[in-house]
């Protein structure tokens, strides 16, 4: 009688581990594939040219760990303000993600500040922009030399118009990261009007 006792109650300890450990394994599933929400916001729907533009990207998943990096601002990576076309409704650029890609493939202007390290404590990243756009230059000086040498990347005041600050992050740790974009990522920068 006693060996079967021993017997039941090894099944019983087995039997728990097994649930614990497929309920470990089924939460951190779960887990995995949680996804971390990020928001874009303007200080401010309108800027003047005297001033930075402000912002902030601000997390908005609860409980849900990420570290986003965003590089040194090249190859693409950081946070892109794109300058909307004064013939798009900028509103509609946060709902059609082809006219997003779009604008940006135009390249009429943009800049990519870099964002180097971004985490789910909780608190926002707050970040600013000079109302500098890059552009490239013709230096004919160069001619001689091969064609991609003769350009050169320049900075110059952005124009009046709306423009957008769209992330494209570098590094995502731990979960899925997705940006959302809404107008509080639009907003006016008034500035030369040309």
């Amino acid at each position: 009688m006693r060996l079967k006792k021993r017997y039941l109650a090894a099944i019983i300890v087995f039997i728990i581990i097994v649930v614990a450990a497929l309920a470990s394994v089924i939460y951190s599933s779960v887990q995995a594939e949680r996804i971390a929400y990020i928001a874009v916001h303007a200080d401010k729907d309108v800027f003047t040219s005297d001033e930075n533009v402000t912002f902030q990207l601000v997390p908005l998943t609860e409980g849900v760990q990420f570290t986003v990096e965003g590089g040194d601002g090249m190859n693409g990576y950081g946070v892109h303000v794109i300058r909307i076309p004064d013939s798009v409704d900028p509103k509609e650029v946060v709902t059609n993600v082809s006219l997003l890609n779009d604008i940006y493939s135009w390249d009429r202007g943009h800049v990519i500040l870099p964002v180097d390290s971004f985490n789910s404590t909780g608190e926002p990243l707050r970040m600013s922009w000079d109302g500098t756009l890059d552009y490239y230059e013709y230096y004919t000086e160069y001619e001689t030399y091969a064609e991609d040498e003769a350009w050169a990347n320049a900075r110059a005041k952005a124009t009046s118009g709306y423009y957008i600050l769209c992330p494209y992050l570098q590094w995502s740790y731990g979960h899925i990261t997705k940006f959302m974009l809404d107008e509080g990522a639009i907003f006016y920068y008034d500035s030369l009007n040309v």
